[in-house]
């Protein structure tokens, strides 16, 4: 076996493990979370208790994805008003 169809085997095996994790990385992805979460609990295959769990911690995950665009955005205007500053032009 090649170690490219070795690793693509691995894969596939870590995915099957994983179920149904996702990567919650932005908030179309919590938005998609969510939604699955509550379709499981419409259709009674999610105890409530579990689903207010995953609420409460996919709530955390958006203020933190939030906060993290407001620093990016943060950094961004600092930059751009210190290379104004050194061009000598300034925002009044």
């Amino acid at each position: 076996m090649e170690p490219s169809e070795r690793k693509e085997k691995m894969k596939a095996c870590d995915d099957k493990k994983r179920g149904d994790r996702r990567a919650l990385r932005n908030m179309q992805d919590l938005r998609l979370f969510v939604a699955h979460i509550l379709r499981e609990v419409q259709n009674n295959k999610m105890d409530v208790t579990k689903a207010r769990t995953l609420f409460y911690g996919a709530t955390v995950l958006q203020n933190l994805i939030r906060d993290n665009e407001i620093e990016q955005r943060i950094t961004e205007i600092e930059k751009a008003l210190a290379k104004g500053a050194e061009k000598g032009t300034y925002i009044q």
